[in-house]
């Protein structure tokens, strides 16, 4: 019976070792682990981000489109809003991009949609437009710096919502800076 104890009172000091030495750890990097920047700086892009989305827009994509729209848009909204609303896009940040479809077409068509629009040649936006069946245009003309660089993009392009109206295009939303344009055949 004593052997057995001595056996159950090394145990018992060694698991009281290990939770001791646990717990120096736990003391010692508890500091650098509040430090980091995922409770630090990133975390309030993050909550600024969130300040930054519009619900409203979420809601009535998800209302008023089917699920099997395509949307032309910025990676910021495709990130955010599209396909968080469970929508299509015909380009989006390459690296949340589907790996099985060629990118790099897709993103250039997309920059030719945008710069036809910016040039306001609908002829050159449909012919495009119609290879990816886009439904719809949302765009911003201001975006938050941190929506862009959270999104990998740097710069939005340079077409303004009077080009897309001028060319053609009627808003059939416009709430919290952002418009949304339906695509029709003309």
């Amino acid at each position: 019976m004593r052997k057995d104890q001595g056996v159950i009172a090394r145990m018992a000091t060694y698991e009281m070792m290990i939770v001791v030495l646990t717990g120096l750890f736990i003391v010692m990097y508890y500091p650098s682990y509040l430090a980091r920047d995922q409770f630090g700086p990133r975390r309030e892009t993050a909550l600024m981000l969130r300040e930054n989305l519009s619900v409203n827009v979420w809601e009535w994509i998800r209302r008023n489109t089917k699920s099997s729209a395509v949307f032309l848009c910025t990676d910021d909204k495709c990130l955010y809003t599209i396909t968080a609303a469970g929508r299509k896009v015909v380009a989006m940040n390459r690296y949340f991009s589907n790996p099985f479809v060629d990118w790099v077409e897709r993103d250039h068509d997309r920059n030719q949609m945008f710069d036809a629009l910016k040039r306001r040649n609908r002829q050159a936006f449909d012919v495009l437009a119609s290879k990816y069946e886009v439904s719809y245009i949302i765009w911003s003309d201001v975006v938050p710096q941190e929506m862009l660089s959270a999104a990998g993009m740097r710069l939005l392009p340079a077409v303004r919502t009077e080009d897309i109206v001028a060319s053609g295009f009627e808003p059939v939303f416009q709430r919290d800076g952002v418009s949304i344009f339906k695509v029709t055949a003309k």
